[in-house]
């Protein structure tokens, strides 16, 4: 009689985890955070303790910028009141406490580096750079407390993926640094510093942002200089330039870099949040984008970039000043605009028809329920 014959068991394989190769992470930008007196008075007058109240004025957008891993903004006004009191145009100032409520609202990326950084002098500006520089978790670049400074590249990490923020500007107004002074700034003129800050940044992170407040104001066309800029930066290695000054929309486009890279250049994304009061200068855009790190081969680039209209409302005599995703504003709102006093015709019309003359459609996201809006229109149009 033959043995039974024995059966080796063994143990299923153990599935293994599978192996993460792709790195995420969402971006947004906002332009120009100009602070005229209209709205740091409304901010004021919505408290009774002296202090502000600037949530009702940003309220409407806030979930566009809470619901991203990073999120620019280029803060025109300098944030040094206290001890300066809060001002205005030509020389404005404005307070400290909306630094802390816009880091709360969520963003993390900031430019100081702009045509009114000096407007309340050295001291103005050291004030400022003291000021951001207790924040944590944040990156603020454009102004620097000496050369040492200077040279530490503002970084920020989510999900792996590592920015750089430089941020520079072509102007000041006319006004200027004592010669003494350990403070620095960047300046579009000063192209050898320019290069190297790109280039560091190119080394220590994944992707590089560039803040560069430049152009025409008013002007809803870059220029060719803008462009040529735009070219240099991208082969120095940045991969994404934010646009800013003009107070309006810029065309977007999309440039190659030496090394082959995609580089995506908005030239001006217009102003976030003013009191303003001609119709292109209250219609804005946040650009929002992918980004994508690739753990096998290192690279980053970004997917899906658009821009989000947003416009900046106010009634009579800028009253109740507010910002709206376009997705949010309704026709009637539109039709009572206080801009109207200043901009004959303004209404969801007037905002398309600018929006669409100046940004390939490529990059330009209408919400749905106005682009439904514009076909029933159209369709009343056939009727007639």
């Amino acid at each position: 009689m033959r043995p039974p014959e024995t059966v080796e068991i063994t143990e299923p394989p153990v599935p293994q985890e599978p192996v993460e190769t792709i790195k995420t992470a969402t971006f947004i930008a906002a332009g120009d955070n100009l602070i005229h007196d209209t709205i740091y008075k409304q901010a004021r007058a919505r408290t009774t303790d002296g202090t502000y109240d600037f949530f009702p004025l940003y309220e409407h957008i806030l979930p566009l910028v809470s619901s991203k891993d990073f999120a620019f903004i280029n803060q025109e006004t300098v944030l040094a009141s206290p001890p300066f009191e809060p001002s205005t145009y030509p020389r404005f100032c404005s307070p400290t406490v909306l630094g802390d409520f816009l880091i709360e609202a969520g963003f993390n990326m900031f430019s100081v580096s702009n045509n009114h950084m000096l407007d309340k002098g050295e001291e103005g500006l050291k004030v400022s750079i003291d000021y951001w520089g207790q924040k944590e978790g944040i990156a603020v670049s454009g102004a620097f407390r000496d050369e040492e400074d200077l040279q530490n590249i503002r970084t920020i990490e989510k999900n792996d993926i590592k920015l750089s923020l430089i941020a520079v500007t072509s102007s000041t107004n006319g006004l200027y640094l004592p010669v003494k002074s350990p403070l620095k700034i960047i300046k579009t003129e000063n192209e050898e510093l320019l290069e190297q800050q790109v280039k560091a940044a190119r080394e220590i992170s994944d992707f590089v942002v560039v803040s560069m407040h430049w152009g025409s104001e008013y002007a809803t066309k870059n220029s060719e200089n803008q462009r040529i800029i735009a070219q240099k930066l991208a082969d120095w290695g940045a991969d994404l330039i934010i646009g800013t000054h003009p107070h309006v929309l810029q065309p977007v486009e999309e440039l190659v870099s030496a090394d082959g890279r995609k580089v995506l250049v908005a030239y001006s994304i217009g102003n976030f949040v003013s009191a303003q009061n001609e119709g292109p200068r209250i219609i804005g855009a946040m650009l929002s984008l992918d980004l994508e790190k690739n753990l096998s081969t290192g690279e980053t680039y970004y997917k899906n970039p658009c821009l989000i209209p947003t416009i900046t409302h106010y009634g009579a005599g800028f009253s109740d000043l507010k910002i709206y995703p376009l997705s949010d504003y309704e026709p009637d709102l539109a039709k009572s605009h206080g801009v109207r006093k200043y901009t004959d015709g303004f209404d969801i019309n007037y905002i398309i028809k600018n929006l669409t003359m100046i940004v390939d459609d490529a990059y330009l996201q209408i919400p749905d329920n106005i682009q439904a809006l514009l076909a029933k229109q159209y369709e009343v149009f056939l009727l007639r």
